[in-house]
């Protein structure tokens, strides 16, 4: 894929999609990145032009894997506005559309229905809530690590990176992983992944318009030799008392980072 940056110049993204059905059509001009059929099983990978990987799904039976989440993958063909950077990464700014969905991805909530009137004005309380709602956005932005504890054989490192953002506010994302070590001349590759596992999900900083929490519908690592990714899906349940009326409305995302060994 080649992207256009405000430059007028364009950046590079390697798409590797490799299937699991040895009679796959490789041929089918129809069937890209933007356009993955419901039937596909398999992988899908986005590289930068360091070879580093932006995002990472694994697609099988129509579903994209999980233990938990059983949403379809035609559901999960939407398309975001993002902000990419010249290191290959990039932020999601907002959900533009989800097929069956408007705008933001509303998964439900709300305050019940408007009686007999089909097309009532909005109040201050759900106004506040929609600017809440609209400035608020998944993200993937590395934090820090910190060593809790290494021998000459093992260590123990915890991450911490935004997944979330707001007005006045993050929600990060802690994660515990496990390295050990092996004969390599080069430092850079004296440690290897063994395990990374998800430990919590917090808010940092005051929500400016009303108040927000979450729930977590799944967290899946993927363990590579140098590098591991950490997929989480989870639920904002974004709520206001303004107006002395209480609104609650609940969304849907998902962060994916990838963690090197040298983070």
């Amino acid at each position: 894929m080649f992207i256009k940056d405000n430059k007028l110049t364009f950046k590079l993204s390697h798409v590797l999609i490799t299937s699991e059905k040895e009679n796959f059509d490789v041929t089918d001009e129809k069937f890209n990145f933007y356009n993955i059929k419901t039937d596909f099983e398999g992988t899908v990978t986005v590289l930068n032009i360091d070879d580093k990987i932006d995002s990472y799904s694994t697609i099988s039976k129509k579903s994209i894997t999980s233990t938990s989440n059983k949403t379809k993958l035609e559901e999960q063909v939407c398309l975001y506005l993002v902000k990419t950077y010249d290191d290959g990464s990039f932020d999601v700014i907002y959900l533009i559309s989800c097929p069956d969905q408007g705008g933001g991805g509303d998964n439900g909530g709300g305050s019940g229905g408007y009686g007999d009137n089909p097309n009532p004005e909005p109040t201050p309380c759900e106004e506040s809530m929609e600017e809440l709602i609209n400035s608020s956005y998944p993200t993937s932005e590395f934090l820090e690590s910190t060593i809790k504890e290494e021998n000459n054989t093992t260590r123990r490192k915890n991450y911490k990176w935004v997944i979330f953002t707001g007005p006045g506010y993050t929600l990060n994302s802690s994660e515990t992983g496990i390295h050990q070590k092996v004969t390599n001349s080069n430092p850079s590759l004296q440690w290897q992944w063994v395990s990374l596992t998800h430990n919590t999900i917090y808010k940092e900083g005051v929500v400016a318009g009303g108040e927000i929490s979450n729930t977590l519908i799944y967290a899946q690592p993927t363990i590579g030799q140098y590098n591991s990714i950490m997929d989480l899906n989870y639920n904002v349940i974004f709520s206001s008392t303004l107006c002395g009326k209480p609104v609650s409305k609940e969304h849907n995302y998902s962060a994916v980072h990838n963690f090197n060994i040298n983070d």
